[in-house]
């Protein structure tokens, strides 16, 4: 800071207290408080104390400037100069000291509405993480939801297409929901059909949580040009999809998955939900290997837009030996195709490919060594410079079904084998392991 750079604290203090003269001085409160941590990191303890001192004579009294201070800041110029110390510095503590301030702004704000209203541009346009337990108080403890939800959407539409919206509104929406959840199923319905509301439509319903019919106007809004289709992403964390029907969530992901590069999110969310249904114990649906190949069969490797681990992990989910084999060899002539013309890396080949290796060792080795399903010779020979690829093709194939499988033609598989095969593989915790050539000695030399 100035004053610590110079020297000339008493003079720079002065002068700071003469701008505050006449009220509320945000920034100046801000500057106070960094140079104080600043002094006492550097072990200028009485510059410190003076500091403090200004700090304490500038903080924000006027409910406006506390929310703009505590809501609109940044988080770090907020703790107190002993809470930002790197000795015995509690990241956690501090953040829970904020947040009670931030509950607190909000229920002060529920009961002055002209504080509010004045502050509102603000609010709604901020991508503070500040402003999420602030507005959800607010709708906690505001009088007039209604009123107030209706101002909120007033000034949205205000702004205009073009004007940053931040998720105050779906935290008002969801404290609202709290305690009037039925007023909040009348604002959602009404958000389906304004698309100013359009973009932010997936956030406000997944911040109140998913029910049968939160889900129905989720598909709804699928298929609406006006709603993002990266909005959709947010779906798949914090456990939404979890405990949904499979059949309403599969008829939500294939809407979106219609649209323009929905293929994407729609992938995100499935991986995520599959995720979470392992880690509680709850099984993988009919409705959920369904969707998975269906989703995966869309992607595009032609335009590098795969995202290798999550279909990686699709697949392991939802492809079963038996029922998906048609769509287990189309999805592995596709990627064969676009790594030999040079849309995908090898790396992202080996990925897929070996989540398929496990369920499928015939199709992954007809496609992948073998190369009778090829057109050219040419494209056999490319095919055969998989090694490169990060982790390897076969690495999931069981090793005793390979040479069985090279036997039926050991005069070409084996040769093939022999240049594709790598000597070390990855195991399931991405540990490189040792081929066994004991298990059959006379192929693997």
């Amino acid at each position: 800071s100035l004053a610590l750079r110079t020297g000339a604290i008493e003079e720079v203090l002065a002068l700071a207290r003469g701008f505050a003269s006449d009220g509320d001085w945000i920034d100046g409160w801000v500057r106070a408080k960094a140079a104080e941590r600043e002094a006492l990191k550097s072990q200028r303890e009485p510059e410190a104390v003076l500091l403090a001192d200004l700090a304490a004579s500038l903080r924000p009294t006027s409910l406006k400037d506390r929310v703009t201070a505590y809501a609109l800041g940044d988080d770090f110029c907020l703790f107190d100069a002993h809470e930002a110390d790197d000795v015995g510095y509690d990241i956690g503590l501090a953040q829970t000291r904020l947040e009670a301030i931030r509950l607190d702004l909000g229920r002060e704000l529920a009961r002055d509405l002209d504080t509010l209203f004045q502050l509102l541009p603000q609010l709604v346009a901020s991508d503070r993480s500040g402003v999420v337990n602030l507005g959800r108080e607010i709708g906690r403890s505001v009088a007039n939801p209604k009123f107030l939800w209706e101002a909120i959407v007033r000034q949205i539409i205000a702004g205009g297409p073009e004007a940053s919206v931040g998720s105050f509104s779906s935290q008002v929406l969801r404290g609202i929901a709290e305690r009037a959840p039925t007023l909040v199923t009348t604002f959602l319905e009404d958000a389906l059909t304004q698309p100013v509301l359009h973009p932010l439509f997936v956030h406000m319903q997944a911040s109140v949580g998913l029910d049968d019919r939160g889900v129905e106007r989720l598909t709804a809004a699928a298929s609406l040009p006006s709603v993002p289709v990266a909005s959709f992403g947010i779906l798949a964390w914090g456990g939404l999809s979890v405990p949904l029907d499979g059949t309403r969530l599969r008829e939500l992901l294939l809407a979106l998955a219609e649209r323009e590069g929905g293929i994407a999110p729609a992938l995100e969310v499935l991986r995520m939900r599959l995720y979470g249904r392992k880690q509680n114990g709850l099984p993988v649906t009919p409705e959920d290997c369904d969707v998975g190949v269906h989703l995966v069969g869309g992607v595009d490797f032609d335009l590098c837009k795969s995202r290798p681990y999550v279909v990686k992990e699709v697949i392991a989910d939802c492809f079963m030996p038996g029922q998906h084999d048609d769509a287990a060899l189309s999805l592995c002539l596709r990627l064969r195709d676009a790594f030999l013309q040079g849309h995908v890396p090898a790396s992202d080949v080996g990925d897929v490919s070996a989540a398929l290796g496990r369920s499928f060792p015939r199709i992954v080795l007809d496609v992948f060594v073998d190369g009778s399903l090829a057109d050219a010779d040419e494209l056999n020979r490319s095919t055969l410079e998989l090694p490169a690829s990060r982790g390897g093709v076969l690495d999931h194939v069981d090793e005793t079904f390979m040479i069985e499988w090279a036997r039926e033609r050991p005069e070409t598989r084996f040769p093939a084998l022999a240049h594709i095969v790598h000597l070390w593989k990855q195991n399931d915790n991405t540990e490189p392991a040792r081929r066994n050539e004991a298990d059959a000695p006379l192929e693997w030399s």
